[in-house]
């Protein structure tokens, strides 16, 4: 059994398995004849002004290649500035995998395009310690990135404090970059509050910001099914289990491997406490953290081909595709 192996060794093969393996369960509630949870999906700004809507099937289907692009996205990460000290297809695999069988992952709307600026900003913090590049040009962009993610949902803002630690573990944060890091804040705020003022539109700009309210530990509205806390408990047996594996081969690595690894625990971290934050806003939020919990997966998955871990992988994808059919059944 030596699947990892073969994920491990990059080829064409094996970067379509996924993507066919992905539509299979994407598409697996059309294929059994059951209905989208709900009908149509608006593109909002700040959660309250609605510019479009699309009806719940192109919402899936356009999503479908959103996470395609996300899964290629992070496999170039970890190509490129070594997030993985080696190249694997793994990190395709697990997310188009994730995303696959979550359901709240896989309707496109607002959401979607805050994902993709925030997955911007990162790739911007990545290349300020992974290259001698322009790092104040890199910390505004970051601003600018985020705080525009933060448009279509604001609580996206406070992840400024994860680029802050980021900067900081990195050794890239300095009076230079923070007031670029401050001036790619201010900008998107001054253009926004300027195309408002100059079209004589500062009323509606007051009443969506009126109507955009952060409600912090809300669990009101919380509702998750037995197969949802299921998976969860999965998925942290896994994390516990890629962080064990690590620290017993750490030295092994080189020091910005060591750092990208330390910097994406941390994330991971820090993102599933801003998700508790506004838990009201799980379905919407959750993204965040599986993104990093999928490069640590990858991580964990990539570098260990142990006979051992090859089982693990397994019944991790055996018990995915259950919760996929149970949780679509209602479980």
């Amino acid at each position: 059994m030596q699947i990892l192996k073969k994920l491990v060794t990059p080829s064409l093969e094996w970067l379509i398995i996924p993507i066919i393996f992905s539509a299979i369960l994407w598409f697996l509630p059309a294929i059994l004849g059951i209905a989208h949870p709900q009908d149509s999906y608006p593109f909002q700004l700040f959660g309250t002004f609605t510019w479009f809507t699309l009806s719940a099937g192109w919402a899936h289907v356009i999503q479908f290649f959103f996470q395609i692009a996300i899964g290629l996205i992070l496999m170039r990460w970890c190509e490129r500035w070594q997030l993985i000290p080696l190249r694997s297809v793994i990190p395709l695999f697990v997310a188009l995998f994730v995303m696959s069988i979550i359901a709240d992952l896989q309707f496109f709307d607002a959401r979607t395009i805050a994902l993709m600026l925030f997955l911007l900003a990162v790739s911007q913090l990545l290349s300020m310690y992974s290259y001698n590049g322009e790092k104040a040009s890199a910390a505004f962009n970051i601003g600018f990135l985020i705080i525009s993610a933060g448009f279509f949902h604001v609580e996206y803002v406070y992840l400024l404090v994860i680029f802050v630690i980021g900067m900081i573990i990195f050794s890239t944060f300095t009076i230079r970059t923070f007031f670029a890091l401050l001036s790619g804040i201010l900008v998107p705020l001054f253009l926004v509050w300027s195309a408002f003022f100059l079209s004589d539109n500062l009323p509606i700009l007051s009443a969506i910001l009126g109507e955009a309210h952060l409600y912090m530990f809300d669990l009101s509205s919380l509702s998750l099914l037995r197969t949802d806390v299921l998976l969860a408990g999965v998925l942290l047996v896994l994390f516990l289990m890629a962080l064990v594996s690590y620290f017993s081969v750490s030295l092994n690595f080189k020091l910005h491997v060591r750092l990208n690894f330390f910097f994406i625990n941390l994330a991971f971290v820090l993102g599933v406490i801003w998700v508790a934050f506004f838990f009201y806003k799980l379905d919407v939020l959750l993204v965040v953290p599986i993104i990093f919990l999928i490069l640590l997966l990858s991580f964990f998955f990539s570098t260990n081909q142990s006979k051992f871990v090859n089982i693990v992988f397994v019944v991790f994808i055996v018990l995915g595709l259950a919760y996929r059919v149970l949780n679509l059944l209602g479980f």
